[in-house]
């Protein structure tokens, strides 16, 4: 048996005016996520979508190039976003004389529609940015910025005086196996004695003269100022001239005195084959080739770099990528192979800096993963070296400016509807 105390009409009202002022509050509480709160639902998992998804396109790329297909990019323009929150109750309550009834509805929905904006990079700009090898000045803020100057070299760097990295690597996959060993000798080298600070870079302002005089009588003041906006000095000569000058920006190696009998510098000026006891050389960036050395055993007084192009070093970076053994035997993927017909390994040349793996099922402990062929291809969580290089390859991406904006039409996809 149960008994249930007798309670007055007057408490139901106050207790439906109590559920009403909560159903105000989860309104006033909903809003508050329209508001300013919205930034923080927002902002961190658009940025890290867009990260994500930009590696994502990054690898589907080299995986194109490594299957001989063309590159493509969707570039995010835009993110726009809407946030709408609303909340509806109803209470109605009752009383008779021996049932009470007592009934609260109430709804709360939220929504968010967000409207992503993409361009599709189809501009020459874009196109000619891709191509173009990396000018000095982009190697130099790399390397200033302290990227591992053994990744650098490898992956941007075609040959040094004449010692190649990979020739032919640059394009789809090449049929004879590359020279590489002594490149990679020389850049890991190279990079030690820098990180021990036995050798370090600098850059200096030298004045080179042009190759004929003016005569004094023939300049006035206001040819003088033209001639310095233009970046051209002047200082007198005798017989009453004026020499014209020009200033430009050189890299100098600059070698630790202590440094110079150490087997490692010895080592890395023989392959490079430079003299080992100068103090300095200069080091230039040539986004061009190099011919082969008529008489190797010459000496050469300054570093001589050749780069790539940011397609180049993707087409490099690309053959070390796993593929499918089915694939190959049915032709789909090219092989570079040895005279006798033995597979070449491109993971000798590229496998500590960045290694692809490949997998029929989906990855579970992939950082990186996109799937092409009917096959998913990714990068593991703890391959760091490889996450790296990718990171140095969005890099170069926004410094030979591929991110920036051209006339192609754009795609706006509402996709919160």
């Amino acid at each position: 048996m149960s008994w249930t105390a007798p309670q007055e009409p007057r408490d139901w009202a106050r207790l439906g005016l109590f559920r009403g002022f909560a159903l105000v509050a989860m309104t006033v509480a909903a809003s508050g996520c329209v508001g300013p709160a919205s930034i923080h639902l927002s902002r961190v998992h658009y940025n890290k979508s867009v990260h994500q998804t930009n590696d994502e396109e990054l690898l589907l790329n080299l995986v194109r190039l490594r299957y001989s297909e063309g590159v493509t990019w969707m570039r995010v323009t835009g993110v726009n976003t809407q946030y709408e929150a609303s909340a509806l109750g109803e209470s109605v309550s009752g009383t008779d004389q021996e049932l009470h009834t007592r009934l609260l509805t109430g709804r709360l929905s939220f929504a968010d529609r967000p409207t992503i904006t993409f361009d599709p990079r189809r501009s020459s700009e874009f196109t000619r940015a891709l191509i173009t090898r990396l000018d000095p000045n982009t190697m130099q803020i790399l390397d200033a910025a302290g990227w591992d100057p053994d990744r650098l070299y490898r992956v941007f760097v075609e040959q040094v005086n004449g010692v190649p990295n990979a020739l032919g690597s640059g394009r789809p996959i090449p049929c004879d196996p590359p020279e590489f060993a002594e490149f990679r000798h020389a850049s890991r080298l190279l990079s030690h004695l820098r990180e021990s600070r036995h050798v370090v870079l600098r850059t200096e302002k030298v004045f080179e003269e042009a190759p004929s005089t003016v005569p004094l009588d023939r300049i006035d003041a206001r040819e003088l100022l033209e001639a310095q906006k233009s970046g051209y000095g002047v200082r007198p000569i005798k017989g009453d001239g004026l020499q014209l000058t020009l200033s430009r920006q050189r890299q100098v190696m600059l070698v630790d005195p202590v440094a110079r009998q150490s087997q490692d510098w010895l080592e890395f000026a023989r392959l490079v084959r430079i003299d080992p006891d100068q103090e300095r050389y200069e080091y230039r960036v040539e986004a061009s080739g190099q011919f082969l050395p008529n008489d190797p055993s010459q000496l050469l007084p300054e570093i001589t770099i050749s780069t790539r192009s940011i397609l180049e070093a993707m087409y490099y970076l690309s053959h070390a990528i796993c593929v499918p053994d089915d694939h190959v035997k049915n032709g789909i993927v090219a092989v570079t192979r040895y005279p006798d017909g033995t597979p070449f390994n491109w993971l000798q040349v590229t496998g500590d800096i960045l290694r692809v793996e490949v997998s029929r099922l989906p990855p579970k402990c992939a950082a990186v993963k996109v799937k092409h062929r009917g096959h998913w291809f990714y990068i593991p969580r703890d391959d760091v070296a490889s996450r790296t290089t990718l990171s140095l390859m969005q890099e170069v991406i926004r410094l030979q400016r591929l991110e920036s904006g051209d006339n192609s039409p754009t795609l706006t996809l509402p996709v919160g509807r």
